[in-house]
């Protein structure tokens, strides 16, 4: 079994960026959760984890988190984003995200714990692109979606690195909801594992995307079909299917 075959690894050595955050740190982040937090790493003996995320940031330090059981994504359905909680269990357990990768704030019926996620600093992580990846399931988009390998992820994220030709002078802007496959592998896995940058925009309105514009945030636009973009903008839309 590859010890580095793991899709957070991955995205960690390939020196990108989230939100203005390194991959690197956040997943640094959500290893020291989970090394911190005594009633995740109980939950995880028994259930995989899920998050609703509120940025691409809560993702990737959900990801990191989950310690390589499996992480469910899944959509807000009047739910507050930003938290991570046990797939499918009905475990008293809630961590909320929302001001990862600074700190988390675990909660149980019984105890709240606030993880200082800052300690990271020093933590040496070593990672590999080029890893084919484990197996074992990695993601499930989706409240009721099958679960995806790691080598599957890794896979698709590359072929897509190669198409779009990718590399860290790109700042992608990904406009997909987070349960969305394509959106993910397109704007997400592939710009990170190219070094590149990765900011949320989801639910950006027009005039948010012209600010971010005129500051140079991004340069790639990846979004459905159907999301609707600015007839001037100035930058390479990739619209990628529903998946």
């Amino acid at each position: 079994m590859d010890p580095l075959g793991l899709l957070p690894y991955a995205l960690a050595a390939g020196g990108g960026r989230v939100d203005g955050h390194e991959a690197s740190a956040l997943v640094a982040s959500g290893f020291t959760l989970l090394q911190r937090s005594l009633p995740l790493v109980r939950a995880l003996g028994t259930s995989a984890v899920a998050v609703r995320p509120e940025r691409w940031t809560d993702f990737v330090v959900a990801l990191a988190a989950s310690d390589g059981r499996g992480l469910r994504v899944v959509s807000s359905h009047g739910g507050q984003d930003g938290f991570l909680f046990p797939d499918r269990s009905e475990a008293a357990l809630s961590v909320d995200l929302r001001v990862a990768p600074l700190q988390a704030t675990v909660a149980t019926a019984q105890h709240t714990q606030v993880v200082d996620l800052g300690s990271h600093f020093g933590l040496d992580l070593i990672g590999d692109t080029e890893t084919a990846g484990r197996e074992e399931p990695c993601l499930a988009l989706g409240d009721q979606a099958a679960w995806i390998s790691h080598r599957q992820l890794l896979h698709d994220a590359r072929a897509a690195m190669a198409t779009h030709a990718f590399t860290p002078v790109h700042r992608t802007l990904v406009c997909t909801p987070f349960t969305d496959y394509n959106g993910l592998v397109h704007g997400v896995l592939a710009p990170l594992l190219a070094g590149g940058a990765v900011l949320s925009g989801a639910s950006l309105r027009v005039e948010g995307l012209h600010a971010l514009l005129a500051k140079g945030e991004f340069n790639v636009v990846v979004c459905g079909p159907e999301f609707i973009l600015p007839s001037d903008i100035e930058a390479r839309v990739i619209r990628v299917p529903r998946g």
